[in-house]
């Protein structure tokens, strides 16, 4: 199971997601992906995850908080 061999494959944004998913065991549903790129985070929740626009380290921990992982 070589991830970064797969991933570097010609699949959609969205099934690199959830392939991902796939190796370490987690679902989308109780994943939340951080990033500062739009386009990854639609193709994030594309793929059934939460997201989280990073803009700064004070926003991202108010996420966190909100969402009770903190």
């Amino acid at each position: 199971d070589n991830i970064p061999s797969l991933v570097g494959s010609e699949m959609c944004i969205r099934d690199r997601f959830r392939l991902v998913l796939d190796q370490i065991g987690a679902v989308p549903e109780g994943t939340l992906f951080v990033d500062d790129t739009p386009e990854y985070l639609v193709n994030a929740r594309a793929a059934g995850l939460a997201t989280h626009r990073f803009e700064g380290i004070a926003g991202l921990r108010a996420e966190l908080r909100r969402r009770e992982l903190i």
